[in-house]
């Protein structure tokens, strides 16, 4: 970690902690390392580091100064929570999009009870273009980030009835539980 100057460079090293650490093989040592040098690091990458940190010891105190990080670092606004790195990190794919979900994934994961967490979900759903997001890595890390959120939030346990209508006049109503969660419910109103 030391050789590691330049932060594209601390970047791809939290990435790859992040990844032995998922695969079962975490890399202790380095991950102690690399925290020491945090500040060199974009905020998606700290995120990276959290979650090996994490997977190593849920009760690392380092845990609360990364945590820490990203609550004074977020941008709050109408249309929700994001984050945005000081230096763009092209070398890793990286966007503030692809940022924040990062970070919504972590936070789902390490502090699911953050009020910050659905901020940024309803910052992701606002942040398409024409229904997407604008390339692979950032579609890829939104919706896994968007997956980690609603199985930590309790979406998945869904126990509700709605009622669709349009003008006043009803066009479809049902009940949403964990067994008709999946289905998709298609409604069509002539043009005329």
């Amino acid at each position: 970690v030391n050789r590691l100057v330049e932060p594209r460079k601390l970047n791809r090293q939290a990435f790859l902690l992040y990844v032995l650490a998922r695969a079962g093989k975490p890399d202790v040592s380095r991950s102690v390392q690399l925290f020491e040098h945090r500040l060199g690091l974009s905020l998606y990458a700290r995120a990276f580091l959290a979650q090996s940190l994490y997977i190593i010891d849920q009760e690392d105190p380092r845990l609360q100064s990364l945590l820490s990080d990203f609550t004074s670092q977020a941008i709050v606004s109408a249309t929700g929570t994001h984050w945005e790195e000081q230096e763009k990190d092209r070398w890793n794919w990286n966007t503030d999009t692809r940022t924040t979900a990062i970070i919504l994934s972590t936070l789902a994961q390490i502090d699911k009870q953050n009020p910050i967490n659905s901020n940024a979900v309803r910052w992701l759903m606002s942040n398409r273009k024409n229904g997407y997001w604008l390339s692979t890595q950032e579609t890829a890390w939104t919706l896994m980030a968007l997956t980690n959120w609603m199985t930590a939030s309790g979406e998945l346990q869904a126990n509700y009835r709605y009622a669709i209508a349009l003008n006043g006049k009803p066009l479809g109503a049902g009940e949403v539980n964990s067994e008709t969660l999946r289905q998709i419910q298609t409604l069509q109103v002539d043009l005329t």
